[in-house]
C-alpha cells in the first residue's frame, strides 16, 4: 500500500510550483485523486516521481494555469 495525494494545504495554494514526493513516511506516494489541486490558481508547474501509477480524472482541474508537469525517473 500507498499514499495518494488528496489535496494541497492553504500555503501550498499560494505556490506557484509543487513537488509531489515519491514517498511520505516510508510509504510510496501512489496517486493523485480527483480535485487534488483545488484552488492551485497560482500554479503553473508540477513535479511527480514516476511511481505515480494512479490519476483519478480531474486531479488537476482545480488548476487553470498548470503549464507543465515534469516526471522524474
Amino acid at each position: 500500500g500507498g499514499y495518494a495525494v488528496s489535496g494541497v494545504s492553504e500555503e501550498g495554494k499560494k505556490l506557484a510550483a509543487l513537488t509531489i514526493p515519491g514517498s511520505y513516511e516510508g510509504k510510496a506516494v501512489l496517486a493523485i485523486e480527483k480535485n487534488a489541486f483545488a484552488g492551485c490558481e497560482n500554479l503553473t508547474k508540477i513535479t511527480v516521481n514516476s511511481n505515480i501509477v494512479q490519476l483519478m480524472d480531474g486531479a488537476f482541474a482545480g488548476a487553470p494555469n498548470l503549464a507543465k508537469i515534469d516526471i522524474l525517473p
